[in-house]
């Protein structure tokens, strides 16, 4: 008799709280430790196998009441949603960085202990999102598994 995986979707719906921000959080919202924000987590799976997280972190007192608290998918998207409350992401800020998984990504990502001649490394892609006005809205941390990404950006001078 087999075991077989219980089937996933590539998705499933974000896990959806109400937090203080981690320190590093609060400074790309240019919040303070009194501040809350929501936090839409996510665990992205390709053939039933985790690969990637997305937490994205919003400031609770630009989002309170809207799609973005609700647990449920945001079908328009949340950049839509930040958009019909008035705060249009219009230019962002990426970091990208390597390391070690963290204690709690160990089990979302299922990496398991691995062995002393592997070293599993992921890449961290930070990005805050900024209105016009350079209000900051949105940062989202997508940790990605190092062997089963590449990161391809495209850049383009802006023509005048």
């Amino acid at each position: 008799m087999a075991i077989l995986p219980i089937p996933r979707p590539p998705e499933w719906p974000p896990g959806v709280e109400i937090i203080q921000p981690p320190d590093r959080v609060a400074a790309r919202l240019n919040l303070t430790g009194e501040d809350l924000v929501v936090a839409r987590r996510r665990t992205r799976y390709l053939d039933n196998i985790p690969f990637n997280i997305q937490d994205s972190f919003y400031p609770f007192e630009l989002v309170k009441g809207s799609d973005i608290v609700n647990p449920a998918d945001v079908a328009r998207g949340t950049n839509q949603a930040l958009a019909g409350l008035g705060y249009e992401q219009v230019h962002a800020i990426d970091e990208i960085e390597a390391r070690m998984p963290l204690p709690d990504e160990v089990p979302r990502l299922e990496l398991g202990l691995g062995s002393p001649v592997v070293v599993v490394v992921v890449v961290v892609h930070r990005a805050t999102g900024f209105t016009a006005d350079d209000v900051p809205v949105r940062h989202t941390i997508n940790v990605l598994i190092g062997s089963k990404h590449v990161v391809i950006f495209e850049r383009a001078k802006p023509t005048t």
